[in-house]
């Protein structure tokens, strides 16, 4: 079992979103990509308080936000069928840093309420 599947195998108390990062960022493997997705889900389930998303929701989203940390296209692929994850606002795409910086600004024009 390599160390990033072993992470979330372990439930430590306090594993922060680094952590996180830097175990998907890690596996380059589409099965061992699965079980460390599962163990998310049971890390998160053991976690609790979750109102609006299930665990299986919060950690394809959350292994979807590791998209935008350098990972390469066959990688997000590879995670996309390994678990379905995606990125919150960027889907399964990765955008230029340009189109990424255009997307915040929409986004949080949007948070104003439209304005500037």
């Amino acid at each position: 079992m390599s160390k990033a599947l072993e992470f979330f195998r372990r439930h430590v108390p306090g594993n922060t979103y680094g952590d996180l990062f830097r175990g998907v960022l890690a596996i380059k493997d589409e099965e061992e990509a699965r079980l460390f997705c599962e163990g998310y889900v049971e890390c998160l389930r053991d976690l609790g308080g979750m109102k609006e998303h299930t665990p299986v929701e919060v950690a394809k989203v959350n292994i979807g936000f590791c998209f935008g940390e350098g990972m390469a296209p066959e990688a997000v692929q590879m995670w996309v069928r390994a678990c379905g994850a995606s990125h919150p606002w960027f889907g399964t795409s990765i955008p230029t840093p340009e189109e990424a910086l255009e997307q915040g600004r929409l986004l949080g024009e949007k948070m104003r309420g439209g304005k500037e």
